[in-house]
């Protein structure tokens, strides 16, 4: 009967796949085969191509996917210009997103690959300084020409970090792309300044620099397309902010201002004032921007749907009461690394609060996150899809079990480093919880003082570095388990994502009994020391569809565990395990059944580079493998010409 489904219903059966599954269905038989290769099945996949002689005859294969995302890595050889054009020729017809980011190239390169690409959406050329060094580029006729047929449906374009870009080349390269929405400027050599030897505006059209009048004469002309804007990593100031957001008919909907170190209060008041339609803002490290600001975001950008306040200088005690009563469709929030992000102001505004909207909470480095905070935000967001609560020192077992039981939505959760939790935790054992007390402040090294007179000097007490690793006998934690009203962290089923690196606490019984996912797909337990092999063969067992596992810095994993892996996670594309007691047999195990591996990192263990590069040649997808300190070598790396 299958043999005469018609192909439409097979790629329709093919979409429920993962691609792991898809991409061993499509070896099952021609008809399989060629209904793998509907467009609409990879609407979402990218291609990762090294443009090097050896990936040519690879081409036409992979024009066959018709996949609309190309990502080129490196450019070489002495027929590349060729090269480049033959992929112009097979992908470059379905092509919606390319990305050139830090190669080499070369004009004719470039125009090469653009001539064959009709419907691009997205550009990034990134770091591509050769190609602007000359300065003549599209200066022909004929190079416009290819331009404006290549660039006729572009959207987003990335011209970061490129230290040639002057305003003759930027007003070439623009005039190109009528449809532009979103522009990216980051890392660029930006003149926002006066020139220093006429004390006057450093004009239009320069042949040697960016400056910000041509840009703003720019957004002037494209105000009624443009939508979004980075200058992250410019010496943006706020006079210039202001009068970008003050251009008329211009409604930004995004804006990325990352460690504009020039930046003030006024120019993002300016800004929240004079551009209410902004929906996602990403002000990270910025020194000089603090509490004027913040209010300003949350009084005026009532459409606010993603905020990054990421590493600020200070955050207003009210900012949690404003975005619960302002912010009402807000999705995505990120307030990381904010040392003064207060435990107090963070209960005033959530307790009591509906957050119901929020889907993606980072707190990240907030060391004033405890257990109440915790409980307020599992109350507040009961649709949390995505929580970082990574280094969150004073939070404790008592907030895992409030996450087990209240968010059943997550994907993704983040506890690295969370160092008060203990199995009991992640076991839902909220009865005969230990707490970990936290170390006595006379201990700490850093409360130690160094004092000096004429008549006496002080010395520095030993570093107490000791860590105290809590033990609870196995039958005592069996008898615990019997408990019917525990809630464990494997009740949120939607989890696809979970970090307890440097989780010092855990041991194998808690892998075995909770890290049981049917979606888990990434998985990192580094620096868990009380990690054994026997976590390993449940993870394999409990978890079907883990792709990225790291368990670097376990030094009681050896090749029992990790052929346990191999033979256990046929989809596995991720493997980190350095400083782990493993040898030949794990490798020999991952090329056997790790088909799909893409990357491994095997640093400073007990393996023969050797024996690496014979894992590698049987590993088709293999795109990186990372071998620091194996054979007296600092750094190896291997990648393959496509993946």
């Amino acid at each position: 009967m299958a043999d005469n489904l018609p192909q439409e219903l097979i790629a329709h059966i093919f979409n429920f796949l993962c691609y792991a599954d898809r991409e061993e269905a499509s070896v099952v038989c021609q008809d399989w085969f060629q209904a793998s290769l509907d467009p609409a099945l990879h609407r979402n996949t990218q291609i990762t191509l090294r443009a090097s002689s050896s990936a040519g005859k690879h081409l036409q294969d992979l024009g066959q996917r018709k996949s609309p995302k190309l990502v080129i890595t490196y450019v070489e050889g002495s027929n590349a210009d060729f090269l480049l054009k033959e992929v112009g020729r097979h992908l470059g017809p379905h092509l919606q997103y390319l990305c050139l980011k830090g190669c080499d190239l070369t004009q004719k390169m470039f125009l090469g690959i653009l001539a064959h690409c009709d419907n691009l959406v997205s550009l990034d050329l990134s770091c591509c300084n050769s190609m602007f060094m000359s300065g003549t580029l599209l200066q022909k006729e004929e190079d416009k020409r290819v331009a404006l047929q290549a660039f006729r449906k572009l959207k987003k374009l990335s011209l970061g970090s490129i230290r040639y870009l002057s305003d003759a080349l930027f007003n070439l390269f623009v005039a190109t792309t009528p449809q532009l929405e979103d522009l990216s400027l980051a890392g660029c050599n930006i003149a926002f300044q006066t020139d220093p030897y006429r004390n006057r505006d450093m004009g239009k059209d320069s042949v040697t620099v960016l400056t910000f009048s041509n840009l703003l004469a720019f957004v002037k002309r494209s105000a009624s397309t443009l939508t979004s804007l980075d200058l992250s990593l410019t010496t943006v100031t706020s006079e210039a902010l202001t009068s970008l957001a003050n251009v008329p008919n211009l409604k930004l909907k995004r804006i990325v201002l990352v460690r504009c170190t020039h930046l003030t209060d006024e120019g993002v008041k300016n800004l929240a004032h004079l551009q209410p339609s902004l929906k996602e803002v990403i002000l990270a490290s910025c020194p000089s921007v603090g509490n004027v600001a913040i209010n300003a975001i949350t009084q005026n950008l009532g459409s606010l749907e993603k905020l990054n306040l990421n590493k600020l200088k200070s955050i207003p005690q009210d900012t949690f009461e404003q975005l619960t009563s302002n912010l009402t469709k807000l999705t995505h929030l990120s307030l990381a690394s904010n040392l003064n992000l207060k435990g107090a102001q963070m209960l005033k505004g959530l307790k009591g609060a509906s957050f119901s909207h929020l889907r993606s909470l980072n707190l990240q480095g907030c060391p004033q996150v405890d257990d109440d905070v915790v409980f307020c935000i599992c109350d507040a967001t009961p649709d949390l899809e995505e929580l970082n609560l990574s280094s969150s020192h004073a939070m404790t077992d008592l907030s895992v079990h409030r996450i087990s039981a209240k968010l059943h939505c997550l994907r993704r959760l983040n506890l690295s480093w969370c160092q008060r939790i203990t199995d009991f935790g992640l076991l839902g054992l909220d009865k005969d919880c230990p707490v970990i007390s936290p170390p006595d402040e006379s201990s700490k090294h850093s409360s130690d003082r160094y004092t000096r007179s004429h008549s006496n000097m002080g010395f520095f007490r030993p570093a107490k570095f000791e860590e105290v690793i809590l033990t609870v006998p196995e039958d005592e934690m069996q008898e615990y388990l019997k408990s019917t009203s525990r809630v464990a962290i494997n009740a949120i089923k939607t989890l696809e994502y979970l970090n307890l690196a440097a989780c010092h606490h855990l041991t194998d019984l808690c892998i075995q009994e909770s890290i049981s996912f049917p979606r888990l797909q990434t998985l990192d337990l580094r620096m868990c020391r009380n990690v054994t092999d026997k976590s390993l063969e449940s993870i394999a067992k409990k978890n079907p569809h883990l792709r990225d596992l790291t368990i670097s810095e376990c030094n009681q994993i050896t090749d029992v565990g990790v052929i346990a892996i191999a033979e256990g996670s046929s989809r596995l594309s991720s493997l980190t395990i350095p400083r782990c007691l493993i040898t030949e047999k794990s490798l020999d195990a991952l090329a056997m059944h790790c088909r799909h591996l893409k990357f491994l990192d095997v640093s400073q263990c007990n393996v023969p580079i050797a024996a690496v590069d014979k894992m590698s040649s049987k590993l088709p997808c293999l795109q990186t493998v990372i071998t620091s300190y194996l054979d007296g070598n600092l750094s190896t790396m291997y990648q393959p010409e496509f993946f």
